[in-house]
This record gives structure tokens, sequence and C-alpha cells, in this order.
């Protein structure tokens, strides 16, 4: 029985309103559950100890259970249910992290949960994870991203773009970020190309074997240096800031100066 069968079982029992609910199974049989975790520190060998006797990770899955739960609060995240499904189809079919996931076939995600392969490397593992959480936990990168594709941006693209900005009307505004992603403020633009061109980082020991903390930056090359050629400011780099008028003078650029703007940039990262 897959774990994600486990995981689906025993979840449902429990309710968790958070795609930060997962499972991990060991060599001994021992299954550690983390339900509504705050963040993924804990899917790590050795939560529980190596004197404990509980050898490798041979199963990793994670819970897709009530992503609908978390789109009540406010407008913005009321669009989530309906947004999520196509960003969860591409982060597990088609994105830099799709070959952390076995599951694909996307009914059997929302109804099993996902499972993982854990023999690919452990930090690109859990930045795989952290990935398709964010489009729940960060309603704004998931907007970014649906309107991104939607006007015809390649998928990878917008999926790192869509944290850098926030659109309202005609305006965009420059957006910093923090908190659980998986792209560092410090993506350089140097960075940024190598990242579109051969993908995420893989090395480093498997989640099967390893017995070290995941680095999550080094897994998207977002981890140095970018401060000096920033990947963040380089996406409005040809656009003329506004002031919107309001006391603390909020800047802003014309979204479809934005977009033409972000078309060049496009062609040029990805060429």
């Amino acid at each position: 029985m897959k774990l994600s069968s486990y995981v689906n079982k025993r979840f449902k029992e429990v309710l968790p309103t958070s795609l930060c609910s997962y499972a991990l199974k060991y060599e001994n049989g021992k299954i550690a559950e983390h339900i509504f975790d705050v963040c993924f520190a804990r899917a790590i060998h050795y939560q529980y100890g190596e004197k404990q006797g509980i050898g490798d990770i041979v199963e990793v899955a994670m819970s897709l259970k009530n992503y609908r739960e978390y789109g009540k609060e406010t407008e913005t995240r009321k669009r989530v249910p309906k947004l999520f499904p196509a960003y969860a189809s591409y982060i597990l079919n088609r994105s830099m992290f799709k070959d952390v996931f076995l599951t694909k076939n996307m009914q059997s995600a929302f109804r099993n949960g996902v499972d993982l392969d854990v023999d690919q490397g452990h930090s690109y593992c859990v930045t795989a994870m952290m990935a398709l959480r964010e489009g729940w936990e960060f309603p704004y990168l998931l907007e970014g991203w649906t309107f991104l594709t939607k006007n015809g941006f390649d998928e990878d693209f917008a999926y790192i773009v869509s944290r850098m900005f926030a659109a309202e009307g005609n305006k965009v505004y420059k957006r910093s970020f923090g908190g659980h992603q998986t792209i560092s403020m410090e993506l350089s633009v140097s960075n940024a190309k190598l990242l579109f061109k051969k993908g995420c980082n893989k090395k480093g020991e498997s989640f099967r074997k390893s017995r070290s903390k995941y680095e999550i930056y080094k897994t998207t090359l977002s981890d140095k240096g970018g401060f000096k050629n920033n990947f963040h400011d380089y996406i409005f780099k040809d656009c003329k800031m506004l002031v919107s008028g309001n006391w603390n003078e909020i800047s802003y650029v014309n979204l479809d100066e934005f977009i033409e703007n972000l078309r060049k940039v496009e062609k040029e990262i990805m060429s």
C-alpha cells in the first residue's frame, strides 16, 4: 500500500487544512506524520534520532486535501480553489520539480495525496514540496502565475516572476517577498538564466539516505550574489516608475509597459 493511501485515510480523520500536511515512512515501518505543519523542516531523517534504529526513509507523501479551505478569508483567497488545480498540475507534471513527484494524475493527487521519489536529492525534494504548497499559501503568487501563463508566458518563467510583482487594474507594483518560498530575493540575472536553461540543482544525498538539513536556495541557484545584479530589479529595468499619490508614495509601473518589458526579458533570459 502506498504511503499516500495511508495519508488519505489518516488525514480524513483529522481534516488538515494545510498543504503542509505530510508523512514519512522509515525502514522499520514507523510512520511520522505532520499535520498542519508550519514548514517542511521536519521532512528529514533525524527528526526521531539516529539511536532509535528507524533506518532510511523509504516513502514520503503529502496531502492536497482541503486546499479549498484556505480560500475564504479574503477576496483574493476565495479565488484559490479555482486557480490552484492548474498550478498544481504544472508543478507535478511540467515544472523543474516534476521528477520529484511519482503521482501525476490530478484526480488521484487531490483524492489520495502525492507520493514522492525518495531517491531524488533531499533538498530537491523538499524544495518541490514547498513549490507545490506555494500556490496555496501565497494567493498573489498563484494569481501572478495564472495571469502570466494566460498571457502567453512560459510556465517556468511565470513561476519565477509571479512572486516579484502584484497587479491591480492597470498598475503593477514591485513586490518583495519572504517566508516559506523557493526563490530567494538574491536570485541574480546570471543564475536566473542558468535556472531556466538547466533547471534546479538536483545534486546531493537522496531523500532516502540524507542525514542533513535541506538547502532550498542552493537548489534554485538563488543563494548568493543577486543584490548586485538582481533579477527582481531586472524585470522592471526599462519601465518608468510612477507614484500613486498616496501618503506613503507607493511606486508602480503601467501594466502594458510591464508586460512589454517582461516579454523582452523572457526572450533574453530563455534564449
